[in-house]
């Protein structure tokens, strides 16, 4: 398996009250299945009866290549000395760049509000 990884973010203080940031993910991922061999095929085979099973390209069903890329980006208000609002925007975009049954590839957003308490 290999990955190439990269997070990163910011935060910004911009008054007491206000803080904004942005965070960033990237992850690109590959890994697969080796092909397997029975050392010992004829032993094994013996004792059970034929099979109709063709297990040569098994190990090829277990490719994996994805690239997924994540954002988030938030503010949070405070509105008194415990209370703050919080809002957010996250965006993901992930491909499937290997698909076998169906193609997982596709992007969601969303927004999000809410208010908090501190205590």
């Amino acid at each position: 398996m290999t990955s190439n990884i990269g997070m990163g973010g910011l935060k910004f203080k911009v008054t007491e009250g206000i803080k904004l940031g942005l965070d960033l993910a990237y992850v690109d991922a590959t890994a697969g299945m080796d092909q397997f061999r029975f050392l010992r095929a004829e032993e094994w085979a013996a004792p059970k009866p034929n099979q109709d099973f063709d297990l040569s390209q098994v190990h090829t069903y277990s490719d994996f290549d994805t690239t997924r890329f994540e954002s988030n980006l938030w503010a949070k208000f405070s509105v008194f000395r415990s209370a703050f609002i919080y809002a957010d925007w996250r965006y993901v975009d992930f491909k499937d760049d290997a698909p076998y049954l169906y193609d997982t590839s596709g992007e969601i957003s969303w927004y999000s509000l809410s208010l908090g308490w501190s205590f």
